[in-house]
């Protein structure tokens, strides 16, 4: 059976959360739980675990979960200087977020619990996913999706 952008975020949850590394889904999968869903063949998953000091921790658990990084090479440079790097699970994209700048962490304090799968798993904030997409000049998402459903307010 061919993993789905589903599977892949619920077993890297499962990972996080029997590890107790704090984590919240983000993108098109955590978007769909506040607004009309929309289909994405990726998983964006934020790791809440300072690179500097735990990067090896957390390639670890990816790598035992399947994990195979898109630039090896460049990756723990890209963790510390950008906050992110690229994989891939089962075929699936993996973008991982972690805590390089002092937002990113705090978005642990505002994360909101879902279902997904029959088990709770953990996602941002509403707020949060628009201000991520603003960053990253995702204004598609924002008009069409957020702010039409009342996920926010304009």
């Amino acid at each position: 059976m061919t993993a789905t952008s589903v599977d892949v975020a619920r077993r890297l949850a499962d990972a996080l959360e029997a590890r107790g590394v704090d984590y919240a889904l983000g993108g098109a999968l955590a978007l769909g739980y506040y607004a009309t869903p929309r289909a994405t063949v990726d998983v964006d998953i934020n790791i809440f675990a300072a690179p500097a000091s735990r990067l090896d921790e957390v390639l670890g658990l990816l790598r035992a979960e399947g994990f195979a990084p898109d630039s090896p090479d460049t990756l723990r440079r890209s963790a510390l200087e950008d906050g992110q790097f690229r994989g891939r699970i089962d075929g699936v994209r993996v973008d991982v977020f972690v805590p390089a700048i002092e937002f990113y962490a705090s978005l642990n304090d505002r994360k909101r619990e879902v279902t997904l799968l029959g088990r709770p798993i953990q996602i941002l904030g509403p707020e949060d996913l628009l201000i991520l997409k603003l960053m990253f000049f995702r204004r598609n998402v924002i008009r069409w999706t957020l702010i039409p459903n009342g996920a926010i307010s304009p």
